[in-house]
């Protein structure tokens, strides 16, 4: 006697059995994959293994040229501090002349900005979260690679500010001399900032700095309301959409501005280290975090073009699909109602067999 394989029940088992399918564990399996592969472990195995081998070297180069470094940032921040004061001295109303020519031409930027940004964000929910995640995963490995190269790029930081601090003394001695207010506080003063040591000397108030002299546009809340359209997302497991903010803005305290810092900053010798240890972990959350969406993506599918395909499948079944769901309008007989009405063969009767069992007995 042939024996019918259970189906699974649209829960991912089998019977009553209660165990996962086949096929829900090869889909299971395959997820696995997605992810794994996403995330490329062979491929940070390998960097994270020449940063250990790296890392000691970094670290005694730190400590050597770290009092030089320091000292040179410090004869800067002499030469800018000085420069800031005669510019002020020499141009009082210099936050009006900021306002009308800069501002007014960042403006303008941050408008086709935003613009670029409202189009780009009319992306599937998945779609969007994966490529968000790429963004901040690239982020995370340009400030890995900063930390464990901290003296190339310091050293190369300082040389840009001298080169800058020369060109504006030569600046102020030309009848363009306002010109240097743009490049004191939109050039110099934000990449010297970001390499500071711990000091007191550092004396520009942080409500000079680029967003506070210049405030950004506002970014449109949303471009189009797309959601009305989109399948409910997952409500369970990695891939579910996250609980929204509903905070209203006007009980948001707008942080206290600050001058932003690198990565890297001449940071004390004794801490050196850790940055780089510390680089590299969120490195490998931001890989993580990657995979997930990755995987998410790939089983949620919803980019412009996989809706496009999901639309002309759609449509190359859509007369079968009507009528294939007519026919089964049709009335049944009396048999039928019977066999719909047949218990489960592998459901265990009252006495510990099968129903099946006992039929055949």
């Amino acid at each position: 006697m042939v024996t019918e394989t259970p189906k699974d029940n649209g829960t991912g088992t089998t019977g009553s059995t209660g165990c996962p399918s086949v096929e829900s564990q090869l889909e299971e399996i395959n997820q696995k994959i997605i992810e794994f592969e996403a995330q490329k472990f062979a491929e940070l195995k390998s960097e994270l293994e020449q940063v250990k081998k790296k890392k000691e070297d970094s670290v005694k180069e730190y400590k050597a040229k770290f009092d030089g470094l320091k000292k040179q940032w410090c004869e800067q921040n002499d030469h800018i501090i000085s420069m800031r004061r005669d510019i002020i001295g020499a141009f009082p109303d210099w936050k009006a002349y900021i306002s009308e020519c800069v501002c007014s031409q960042l403006a303008k930027k941050r408008v086709q900005e935003n613009r670029i940004a409202c189009r780009t964000e009319v992306k599937g929910r998945f779609e969007k979260a994966r490529d968000d995640a790429k963004a901040k995963l690239d982020a995370a490995k340009q400030t890995a690679s900063g930390w464990e190269n901290a003296i190339k790029v310091l050293t190369e930081q300082l040389a840009q500010n001298s080169k800058l601090i020369d060109e504006l003394c030569k600046l102020t001695c030309t009848p363009d001399r306002t010109v240097a207010i743009y490049r004191l506080w939109f050039k110099l003063l934000p990449a010297h900032a970001r390499i500071r040591p711990v000091t007191d000397c550092f004396t520009v108030p942080p409500t000079e700095t680029c967003e506070q002299l210049c405030p950004p546009n506002k970014p449109p809340d949303s471009c189009r309301d797309c959601d009305a359209y989109e399948p409910a997302p997952p409500t369970t497991g990695d891939c579910a959409a996250k609980p929204a903010d509903d905070k209203p803005e006007s009980e948001e305290t707008p942080p206290e501005p600050k001058w932003p810092q690198g990565d890297p900053w001449l940071v004390p010798p004794e801490e050196y280290a850790g940055k780089i240890d510390c680089a590299y972990d969120a490195y490998l959350k931001a890989k993580r975090v990657y995979g997930t969406a990755v995987r998410c993506f790939q089983t949620y599918a919803d980019d412009l073009p996989q809706v496009k395909k999901d639309l002309d499948a759609l449509i190359k079944g859509l007369d079968a699909a009507i009528e294939d769901c007519l026919k089964k309008k049709k009335d049944k007989g009396c048999c039928d109602d019977e066999d719909d009405k047949k218990p489960d063969p592998c459901k265990p009767s009252g006495d510990g067999g099968t129903q099946q069992s006992r039929k055949g007995a």
